[in-house]
This record gives C-alpha cells, sequence and structure tokens, in this order.
C-alpha cells in the first residue's frame, strides 16, 4: 500500500511543475512584449517630431520648396507658341527677279542634308525641307540647324504613308504625330506638307489643315541617282518653278553643288515656299494643292 501510495504522489508533483514552468516563460514572454511595445511608441514619437519639423527645413534648405500643405499642380504640355513672323519668310527680295523654290523630301539624313546645307549657306540660298516625322529623332540636330540658318521645314507625314490609303483618323495620325516629332525641334508646327508620292484625293484636301505642295519640276534623283541625270532635268527650270528633289542621296547633293551656283547666275533667287507665294502673290489656303506659283 505505501508504495502505491508513492507512486500516486510523484505521479501527481510532475503536472504541477511543469504548468509552473509554463507560466513562468509566459510571463517573461510578456515581460519582452511589454519592453518592445515601449521602446517601439518612443521611437515612434521621435519620427512624428521629426516630421512635424521637416517642412520648416526643406524650406531652409530649398527656397523654391513649395509648402507641404500646397497641392503641386499638374504638368500641363502647352502647344508651341504661333510665330507671328515666320522665320523663313525674308522681307529684302526683290519680288521683280525670278525665283525658284528648291525642295527636299525624305529627310532629314545627316550626310547628305549637311552637304546641301554647306552649299545653299555659300550661295545665301534657301530651300524647304519635307521631312518624314519618324526620322526626325534620329537627325534632329541636322533639321535643327537646317531652321536655325533660315530654310522652311515642312511636313511629309510621319511614317511616309500614301494618305489616299488612308481614312480619316490614320490621316490625322500621320498629320499630328509628325507635327509633333517637328515642334519639339523647332518650337512650331509646319505650315505646308507634301503628300507622298503626289497621291492626293477628296479625303486628304478635307483632313489636312495646312496646303498640300506638290511640284513643276521633278529631278527624278531617286530613280537615276546621278548627278548628270538630275542637272539634265533642271534645264527648263522657270520663274515659279517648285523643284522635287530627295537628301537621301550623296548623287543629289553633288548635283547641288552645280545646279545652286548656275541657277544664281542666271538671275533666280532660290527661295522657300513661303518665301515663293508671299513675293508672287499666292495665298495659300488650307486644303489646296499647289504646284508652282504662276
Amino acid at each position: 500500500m505505501k508504495q502505491t501510495y508513492r507512486n500516486r504522489s510523484k505521479r501527481v508533483e510532475k503536472p504541477l511543475y511543469r504548468t509552473w514552468i509554463i507560466f513562468m516563460v509566459a510571463f517573461l514572454i510578456l515581460c519582452l512584449c511589454a519592453i518592445c511595445f515601449i521602446m517601439h511608441q518612443k521611437q515612434t514619437d521621435a519620427k512624428l517630431a521629426d516630421t512635424e519639423s521637416e517642412p520648416e527645413k526643406m524650406q531652409e534648405s530649398t527656397p523654391s520648396a513649395v509648402k507641404l500643405s500646397t497641392p503641386l499642380p499638374e504638368q500641363q504640355t502647352e502647344a508651341p507658341p504661333a510665330q507671328t513672323e515666320l522665320h523663313w519668310l525674308r522681307k529684302n527680295l526683290d519680288k521683280e527677279k525670278p525665283m525658284v523654290a528648291l525642295t527636299f523630301d525624305d529627310g532629314p539624313y545627316t550626310p547628305v542634308t549637311s552637304t546641301i546645307l554647306d552649299t545653299l549657306k555659300k550661295y545665301n540660298a534657301k530651300a524647304t525641307f519635307f521631312v518624314v516625322g519618324n526620322r526626325v529623332p534620329t537627325y534632329s540636330s541636322i533639321m535643327k540647324r537646317a531652321y536655325d540658318e533660315g530654310n522652311e521645314i515642312a511636313s511629309h507625314t510621319y511614317s511616309h504613308a500614301y494618305l489616299n490609303r488612308l481614312e480619316k483618323k490614320q490621316l490625322q495620325k500621320e498629320y499630328n504625330r509628325a507635327n509633333k516629332k517637328i515642334s519639339d525641334v523647332i518650337g512650331s508646327n509646319p505650315n505646308a506638307l507634301r503628300p507622298p508620292g503626289g497621291f492626293v484625293d477628296k479625303k486628304t484636301k478635307k483632313t489636312i489643315p495646312v496646303p498640300l505642295i506638290l511640284w513643276s519640276v521633278d529631278t527624278e534623283d531617286w530613280k537615276s541617282r546621278n548627278a548628270q541625270s538630275i542637272l539634265k532635268r533642271c534645264r527648263t527650270i522657270r520663274d515659279g518653278d517648285i523643284i522635287l528633289m530627295h537628301d537621301l542621296y550623296s548623287s543629289t547633293s553633288q548635283a547641288i553643288k552645280k545646279l545652286v551656283p548656275r541657277l544664281t547666275r542666271k538671275g533666280f533667287q532660290l527661295v522657300t515656299i513661303e518665301e515663293l507665294f508671299y513675293y508672287k502673290n499666292v495665298n495659300p489656303k488650307s486644303g489646296n494643292v499647289y504646284t508652282c506659283a504662276r
């Protein structure tokens, strides 16, 4: 009987001992949690104090800082300001002398465009560059140079798309995207557009809100790629002509080296499209097609 009682006593004491250990561990955990909470609260209070003084520190270190209580205005993209007097319109030309407009499509392209600009500058001649919008970012520097030297920058659409094959929304997209690329560089939208291939239909005329410029002399420089062939096709140039070329081919830039001084010796003034229309009393209207100024 005694042995049995002792065994029962041990079985009773063992669970009590385990309960006491669990209680102590739980108490220690609660104490640690309380300590962590107090420390976290102190850190939060310190951060709040720093945040309250932060606007004053920002204003002291940055004079142009805006008060934090004032919301920042949304950034707005403004259209380039309209030019009251066109950059490429010279007012000191002689309207009694013959004029011809050299025009270049499909550029810009630095290796060729730069050589053409060198020749134009040498003889105080100006031209019109009908640029393709998607080429402008790559060759923006040479286009900016052309503009800065008084040459006219006009549109040749964004992707050289044939406009007569497009729907109205596609026409508008081609026009607007090209204008955006051009105005990002020169600060204004072009005032004329040349339809690729010369293809124009009624829908194009109604949709494009600027004059449509074609040509009266086609050098076919894209076809011959030969300077002498280009010069041959320019033998019959007359007052008021618009000459079509492309600043993509070295043969064109080589032909220009001879054509510009040749026309100058004959008494021609080499002008932009805008100048040609201005001095020939042509009032270009949106959607109308022009091949010359006669």
